[in-house]
């Protein structure tokens, strides 16, 4: 079950792009693909970019039973979640300045 968390969540988050190690090479480390399915995923990676060719990925973990067609199902249609940017304050107005102002006086007063 964390296997396949772990997966999502890398799967998901953002494009496979390698920094210092790719999915592909993660999975090969905790013994879930072979020395040849790394080989073989591999062969599909864009030089440039070094992305990996996520559908085979998938294809592959779903051969070997780790997802599930309810996993792909969610890896298809992400939560819509979309970040929008939170507007900036508008400047306060004239009547809230001088009423800030007003109470910064009448604090001053209290403490003294």
């Amino acid at each position: 079950m964390v296997v396949v968390f772990l997966i999502f969540a890398l799967l998901v988050s953002s494009p496979a792009v390698a920094q210092e190690a790719s999915l592909i090479d993660i999975l090969a480390a905790k013994g879930v693909l072979s020395k040849k399915e790394v080989q073989r995923l591999k062969k599909g990676t864009k030089a440039k970019t070094r992305e990996y060719d996520q559908k085979a990925l998938i294809g592959l973990l779903r051969e070997k039973g780790i997802l599930e067609d309810e996993d792909v199902t969610q890896l298809r249609s992400p939560a819509t979640t979309a970040m929008v940017p939170t507007p900036a304050a508008a400047p306060p107005t004239k009547e809230v300045t001088e009423w800030l102002s007003h109470l910064e006086s009448r604090q001053a007063a209290l403490q003294a």
